[in-house]
């Protein structure tokens, strides 16, 4: 019996390993066939060892720079709108480190260092001041501290439904929910990308969600 039982361990331990392998060969060629199809919209801008996805349209001053919520969209996010401003002036609307197709950053990310990889990107990128800077959601926080540094650049500030500085801390009086459990999801999603479950997954629930309208 005990040998029978070692057995089928054995082979549900090999069975796993080889989903393993054959799902992070699909998430391989999945991230392959997407970097062909999809390739960023603007340019990377290299800022010291890691590319940030800078769309710049348009011409004229001040120029818009668009800050994007708490979402996996990036630059995209802003697709809507991100025309109808740049036949006025010029609009610029990007992706923050290690979404859509900006690398990730080394270390954590707070809003003082989102705030320096976009005035390192702008300044890499030649884009000029003054700056208009818009906020959805959590990006008006952002754009906040953005202006708490590099004020001298900022002509003003657009908040799109954004989120309170308080917000936090109001949540935790009325909802034991934190921000902490509240983003579990994605830290999941995040730790099993590789293998290819995520895509799966994304592919049964319909593909990728509609662009939305900001």
């Amino acid at each position: 019996m005990k040998r029978w039982i070692g057995r089928i361990a054995l082979g549900l331990a090999l069975l796993l390993v080889l989903i393993v392998l054959v799902g992070a060969g699909y998430e391989a060629a999945g991230r392959r066939r997407a970097a062909r199809e999809f390739p960023p919209p603007g340019k990377l801008v290299d800022i010291g060892g890691r590319r940030i996805q800078l769309d710049c349209r348009g011409a004229g001053s001040p120029t818009v720079v668009f800050e994007s919520g708490l979402d996996i969209n990036g630059s995209l996010s802003w697709s809507a709108v991100h025309d109808s401003i740049a036949k006025t002036t010029r609009a610029c609307a990007y992706s923050r480190a290690g979404i859509m197709w900006s690398d990730p950053s080394e270390g954590p990310q707070t809003a003082k260092t989102i705030a320096e990889d976009l005035h390192a990107t702008l300044r890499a990128a030649r884009e000029q001041p003054p700056f208009v800077m818009v906020g959805h959601s959590v990006g008006g926080p952002y754009i906040m501290t953005y202006t708490k540094y590099f004020g001298s650049e900022v002509a003003g500030l657009v908040f799109v439904d954004a989120t309170h500085p308080d917000q936090v801390a109001r949540f935790k009086e009325v909802t034991p929910v934190t921000l902490h459990e509240s983003m579990r999801p994605y830290r999941v999603a995040a730790a099993f990308s590789r293998t290819g479950f995520v895509r799966a997954m994304a592919g049964s629930a319909g593909g990728m969600p509609n662009e939305p309208s900001e």
